[in-house]
């Protein structure tokens, strides 16, 4: 009775344990009892490219290693906006497909911000906190990337992966070098890999 005619494949989110994290700002430890998980991108990949991985061997390892500990509440968040992005996504619109750009951003606008939830709950095992590491600010963008690649054209993946964000932030004199440095590597990678297809 009911179909998405247009499928988004999403990474699934895997459950690994239970995972407690002090709040290192407080007076006194304070623990607070969260679910690590990781994203398993599989289904995406074997629908979406034939099982070939889609980034550099670097930036998936990046994402295979990534944990996150995740909160009741940021999980209930994180699949509504995901639900609500497959509802968009599928909505039919007699309007002409040259604004896809515009009538499909409310879709792509769920899907950023479950990935930018997803980003915000990053964990890092070694400190047992949440994830402080110099590549926090490039990992949306990575994820956004990995997630639109090969579900949709070109033109829409450079709009919905934010990259006009990461062309200003290179612009900002405030940002380390290390940052500019993973922004402009991650930059040069996208227009290499968007132009080999156009090729």
């Amino acid at each position: 009775m009911l179909s998405n005619t247009s499928k988004l494949y999403f990474p699934k989110l895997v459950f690994e344990k239970a995972v407690t994290i002090s709040n290192q700002n407080a007076a006194s430890t304070e623990i607070k009892p969260l679910n690590l998980y990781a994203l398993d991108w599989t289904r995406k990949t074997n629908k979406c490219s034939n099982g070939c991985e889609e980034l550099p061997e670097d930036y998936e390892y990046l994402l295979h290693s990534l944990r996150f500990s995740i909160s009741d509440g940021y999980l209930k968040e994180i699949r509504r906006c995901a639900w609500s992005a497959v509802a968009e996504w599928n909505s039919i619109r007699l309007l002409d497909s040259s604004m896809k750009s515009v009538y499909l951003l409310s879709a792509a606008s769920y899907i950023e911000t479950a990935f930018k939830l997803l980003t915000d709950s990053l964990y890092d095992d070694e400190t047992k906190y949440f994830y402080r590491k110099d590549d926090k600010k490039i990992i949306p963008y990575i994820l956004l990337y990995k997630f639109w690649k090969n579900q949709t054209n070109n033109s829409l993946i450079l709009s919905f992966t934010k990259t006009s964000e990461l062309i200003t932030m290179t612009l900002n004199h405030k940002l380390s070098d290390s940052d500019n440095e993973q922004i402009n590597k991650f930059l040069n990678f996208i227009e290499k890999d968007l132009g080999e297809k156009n090729g």
